[in-house]
């Protein structure tokens, strides 16, 4: 939708994209109780970011179990090389607006910067869904309004002392995609997340060094859902026999009457017979209410990280990572539930010659409240051939594990609506008839991954190409969620991927460079869900020209196209120029132009199509940049 982002790396379930870590300046923002990331509210403002690294395997044996298929680092630029004054805004076509202000000094030895940020989307224009819109289109209510401050610092205690902070805060509130048997949409989540740091590196001597870090995150978020059930799906009666058989109740939900196999299944379907019969045409009347879901998780962690380098051949890094997890929601857990986390890891770098470099990483791993408490590991070994100083063939075996979050072991739940109207039974107040459980036995997904990798940079960076084949075996995959009628969650699905991602940037002259990227994958998996946002065939082409040193022109290509032969195709065009500079200010405007060629976006869900589209496919944004030195 327009605020919600569904990043996968090589594709698996999109819906429920919760296999790939995302850190920032090496701080997990990974939501451990739930496995998911709030990609859209993220704690950072591209001025601000130095470079973004990618692991493009699971990164388990150095960032711990939840680094299943990928890892997405996004580093920012260090408070001594950002000590720049800005005030920036931008608007586009769309009625989506951007500013941003940040601050930047320097006093007593500490390199300080803060920033504040506000953004707002309106999302799509329209959403259609055919079973309850018909032809008709509606407001998506995907619309997205934020709040982010950040203060990073760093100080120098000492020649062989210095210490980091980071302090962030992110104030949100978006509309949420709700429809029921009504068509009606729409909903508020309102939420804040805090972000806090603090690192402190000692250099013990030229070769070893020691870090501690303590991070602190926390989401608090609240939704109010506009809902409206059928009386009889509010019934005491239909939720008895939904406990006791669940196809049964369901039955009745679709208007049909089940026949029981055992007494007391007969006793209970007589039961809903009877209410039924009692309550007449309210049974299949609409009653509308609200459901309030609330939810804050929170994770503390401390790290110790040792560096040493024996020499120019040997080179080891070996750490410890305590974590405590905490989830809070009276309408998923009927309070709050928690977890420790304890890890130890280690990677070594091996050069016996100039030709051969050998990387051996392995992580160690136990959850506090989890089955058996099994230490989980994950080993990474790479092999990496010199073929001269510009090119270099690496062999790659890893494997990773996503352990099953809080959410999915220990869910407990039953909808509870309130101020109905009309009442049902006399009341305002009513349980919706399923129940919801985790499943406590899930084992952790698995994931083993083969590459072959080819890289070349030559002299001066002018050409690089990267080509990389590989092959990645899922298993014990955990392919269902957890909602108001799907069962509970089981390890029953496997995925084999297979493909090669090749990205070439070419220097063309001086003044234009030339970006290209494709990839193709193939997926045998053995479950639906797990293919629906797979693309076979995805990538890119992008241009950036130096008119002149003060103008830049960016022009790019987007294309994928997805197993079932639905199509993305986006064509990018930015002008960026700084039109003046005067002693310490320096003016910068830009306009990006934005096209999107399909007329609609469909994302298929389990029983249904959502449609989303925009009075126009295309967005023009324009922003101007005010820096001061």
């Amino acid at each position: 939708s327009g605020n919600e982002y569904r990043i996968n790396f090589h594709g698996t379930n999109g819906l429920l994209p919760r296999r790939m870590n995302v850190l920032i300046d090496g701080i997990s923002v990974y939501r451990s109780p739930v496995s998911t990331v709030n990609w859209e509210t993220l704690p950072v403002h591209i001025d601000d970011i130095e470079r973004i690294e990618v692991m493009r395997s699971p990164g388990g044996a150095t960032y711990g179990t939840n680094s299943f298929m990928a890892v997405v680092n996004i580093l920012t630029r260090h408070p001594d090389d950002n000590q720049s004054t800005v005030l920036e805004g931008s608007v586009d076509t769309h009625s989506d607006y951007g500013m941003y202000a940040k601050y930047a000094t320097t006093f007593n030895g500490i390199s300080l910067y803060t920033n504040v940020r506000q953004q707002h989307t309106d999302g799509f224009d329209h959403l259609t869904n055919a079973i309850f819109d018909n032809d008709d289109t509606r407001d998506g209510n995907d619309y997205l309004t934020q709040t982010q401050f950040n203060a990073r610092l760093f100080t120098e205690i000492n020649p062989d002392l210095t210490l980091t902070g980071w302090l962030g805060f992110v104030d949100k509130a978006k509309g949420t995609i709700q429809q029921d048997s009504t068509g009606t949409l729409g909903s508020e989540e309102t939420g804040q997340e805090t972000f806090f740091s603090l690192q402190t590196d000692y250099s013990i001597s030229n070769q070893h060094s020691f870090k501690t870090r303590f991070n602190y995150l926390v989401n608090d978020q609240q939704n109010n859902v506009d809902v409206c059930f059928a009386g009889l799906l509010l019934t005491p009666e239909l939720r008895d026999l939904y406990l006791v058989n669940p196809d049964h109740a369901l039955a009745f939900a679709l208007g049909n009457i089940p026949v029981g196999t055992t007494a007391e299944e007969i006793t209970l379907i007589n039961a809903v017979i009877s209410r039924q019969l009692s309550m007449g045409a309210s049974a299949t009347q609409l009653s509308c209410g609200n459901m309030s879901i609330d939810e804050k998780d929170q994770r503390l962690d401390l790290t110790f990280t040792d560096h040493y380098q024996f020499n120019d051949r040997w080179r080891l890094v070996t750490g410890l990572n305590l974590s405590r997890i905490d989830y809070d929601s009276d309408f998923h857990v009927n309070g709050g539930i928690d977890n420790n986390r304890i890890s130890l890891f280690t990677n070594a770098e091996h050069k016996p010659n100039d030709r051969y470099t050998i990387n051996l990483g392995l992580l160690g791993e136990v959850e506090g409240d989890y089955q058996d408490e099994s230490i989980y590991w994950s080993p990474r070994l790479a092999f990496n051939y010199h073929l001269d100083t510009s090119t270099t063939v690496r062999l790659a075996a890893t494997q990773s594990w996503r352990t099953p979050d809080l959410f999915e072991r220990e869910s407990n739940w039953s909808p509870i609506v309130t101020d109905l109207t009309p009442p049902v039974l006399g009341s305002t107040t009513a349980t919706y008839y399923t129940a919801v459980n985790g499943n406590p036995d899930l084992k952790p997904e698995k994931i083993r991954s083969y590459e072959i990798n080819l890289f070349h940079q030559s002299p001066g960076s002018s050409k690089i190409i990267d080509v990389k084949l590989y092959q990645e075996n899922l298993t014990q995959l955990i392919s269902n969620e957890l909602s108001y009628v799907f069962s509970d969650p089981i390890n029953e699905n496997e995925v084999t991927l297979r493909g090669v991602d090749i990205n070439i940037r070419q220097a063309i002259n001086d003044t234009m460079r030339l970006n290209v990227g494709y990839a193709y994958q193939s997926s045998d998996a053995s479950a639906a869900v797990e293919e629906i946002l797979h693309a076979e065939n995805s990538g890119f082409i992008n241009v950036i020209t130096d008119i002149d040193p003060a103008t830049a022109l960016g022009t790019s290509l987007y294309m994928t196209r997805f197993s079932d032969n639905r199509k993305y195709t986006r064509l990018d065009a930015s002008l960026t120029k700084q039109f003046k500079e005067t002693g310490t200010t320096r003016y910068e405007g830009q306009l990006i132009l934005r096209y999107h060629v399909e007329d609609e976006l469909i994302t298929p869900l389990t029983n249904i199509d959502l449609q989303f589209e925009n009075d126009s496919n295309l967005s023009v944004i324009a922003g101007l940049q005010i820096s001061f030195q």
